[in-house]
């Protein structure tokens, strides 16, 4: 056992770049979304308040509730995944 212990870091190296590669991954990924989605208005129907913490650490997220409606017609409901300062019947674009 004693043999394995100078491995250790290589350990932390390796669990570090994999880290740093799905992280990589998630930002390209995020960007070819972006790229190809398809835009179209919603508006905000609700905005719906979590608490995060406690005590002195307890924080209020905001997060808006959008309505739009699909290129095919559909129409979705749907609780944003980021907060957002945005109010009811304000306007946004959807991908």
């Amino acid at each position: 056992m004693e043999d394995l212990f100078p491995y250790f870091p290589l350990l932390f190296v390796a669990f570090g770049a994999l880290i740093i590669l799905r992280s990589i991954k998630g930002i390209i990924d995020g960007k070819q979304f972006v790229r190809q989605a398809q835009r179209v208005p919603g508006v905000v129907s609700d905005v719906r308040t979590t608490f995060v913490g406690r005590g002195e650490h307890l924080r209020a997220m905001q997060r808006p509730v959008l309505t739009f409606t699909t290129v095919e017609g559909r129409e979705i409901t749907t609780e944003a995944a980021t907060t957002s300062d945005l109010g009811i019947g304000n306007e946004t674009e959807v991908l």
